[in-house]
């Protein structure tokens, strides 16, 4: 993991309340960078929020390098208190952050520009920092990531609740003793809802694949009376799942679903059938 700060470093100081710093941070950073693409490093220290910030499309050759300027943050192991913190960005060119007991300014610039710098600030104490330093973050990405998490929760929770509602609405129609034209009715009034579920969950980042195979999936299914989906899962972008149906059912329709779909045994007079991960 290497080193990088970008020469359009900002830095800044916030007031934060416990358990939304990196959201504060980030808005902050977004705001004055005027983008929301940004990479940010923290620290917190007597309930402020200290962090350096950048655009996102600086990192483009660095994206998983660390802050070496983070030293300049308190409540960083390497911060040695109010002092001028230096790092060479090129050759004759150097970052400088300028921390003081309220804020952080940052400075880039040729090494005699910089040290003027320093002087006007009023700082005596300087430190040249190479190496360590904190990971730049992406608040962005960490919010995608936890968005396909939730979409694949979304997904599977969908598959038990279709399951739950078939076996359901098909018992209730076997109990009260009505001909197969009410089953097919209930059936029809099952697909209509159940396509309004997957419209509104394909509007989530991940996951329509498995949607649109999940409700291929239900139509086979329902075909049969007491058929259920045992099983759906969505995980890492692969699909598999578990039917018991009927042992009249046709095979090679639920084969047409996808790939590995095979019968895998018996239980009860029904056949299991599974699409197994590749």
């Amino acid at each position: 993991m290497g080193v990088f700060m970008s020469a359009n470093t900002i830095g800044g100081r916030i007031i934060v309340k416990a358990g939304y710093e990196r959201d504060a941070v980030f808005h902050a950073a977004a705001a004055l960078l005027d983008t929301e693409q940004v990479r940010f490093v923290m620290t917190i220290a007597d309930g402020h929020a200290w962090y350096l910030a950048a655009p996102a499309a600086d990192f483009a050759n660095d994206p998983d390098a660390v802050a070496p300027l983070a030293a300049a943050l308190p409540g960083h192991p390497g911060h040695k208190g109010d002092a001028a913190y230096v790092f060479e960005v090129a050759s004759g060119r150097v970052l400088v952050i300028v921390k003081q007991p309220e804020s952080l300014k940052t400075f880039y610039g040729t090494e005699q520009q910089a040290r003027r710098f320093v002087e006007m600030e009023g700082c005596t104490k300087t430190y040249g920092v190479e190496t360590g330093g904190l990971p730049w973050q992406s608040f962005l990405a960490e919010q995608r990531r936890e968005a396909a998490k939730l979409a694949r929760s979304v997904v599977m929770l969908g598959a038990g609740i279709a399951t739950v509602t078939a076996v359901v609405w098909l018992g209730a129609a076997v109990v009260a003793g009505r001909n197969r034209q009410a089953i097919e009715d209930l059936l029809a009034q099952h697909r209509q809802e159940l396509s309004g579920s997957v419209a509104q969950l394909t509007a989530t980042p991940v996951g329509n694949t498995a949607l649109r195979e999940h409700a291929r999936l239900a139509d086979e299914v329902m075909r049969y009376p007491n058929a259920q989906i045992k099983r759906f899962r969505f995980e890492d972008g692969r699909i598999s799942w578990l039917v018991h149906v009927p042992g009249t059912a046709a095979i090679d329709r639920f084969k047409a679903l996808g790939a590995n779909v095979d019968p895998v045994g018996q239980d009860g007079g029904k056949i299991a059938i599974e699409r197994k991960v590749n």
